[in-house]
């Protein structure tokens, strides 16, 4: 009887690990696809940072059951471009609509003990909106990104005004 339960709960386990290997294995293809098409698009040359783990904390838009999700946060010369896993969605911010930067601990009620890369613009109606992102180094990336605008000659402000 003590055989069987050990050969039982040996057998999950095993089950359990190949489940969780599996998901990885996809994980990862489905990250080098997404970066492969990013860069596709984009074309390599204008890319200046790459960070294929972002997790998005979605728009201020949108309502708090929006879909967020992770994918490939890219800093090109002109824009912020986000590639989403899943579901498969692009989010382009260009330099020009973009109204502040700002690293807040904390992005419509949720925070994950470090600082977020936020993103506040005017969509494509005029109204305000924002995005964060978490990233491995978001005082990198906001530094980066505030260089690349300075460098069209736009300058953002810090965080203008919008309640996250």
């Amino acid at each position: 009887m003590a055989l069987t339960i050990i050969l039982i709960v040996v057998g999950f386990l095993v089950l359990l690990a190949a489940v969780f290997g599996a998901v990885i294995l996809w994980l990862r293809g489905a990250v080098a696809r997404r970066l492969a098409e990013a860069n596709a698009e984009l074309g390599a040359d204008s890319i200046i940072k790459t960070e294929p783990a972002a997790n998005s904390f979605g728009f201020l838009s949108q309502p708090t059951t929006q879909v967020r999700g992770n994918g490939t946060l890219i800093l090109t010369s002109r824009a912020l471009e986000f590639f989403m896993l899943v579901p498969k969605k692009r989010v382009s911010v260009p330099f020009d609509r973009i109204t502040g930067l700002d690293n807040p601990m904390w992005w419509r009620g949720k925070s994950v003990a470090s600082r977020l890369l936020a993103i506040y613009f005017t969509d494509d109606s005029g109204d305000d909106d924002g995005i964060a992102f978490w990233l491995k180094d978001s005082g990198s990336w906001l530094k980066e990104t505030s260089a690349a605008m300075a460098a069209q000659g736009l300058a953002p402000v810090g965080k203008p005004g919008a309640n996250t």
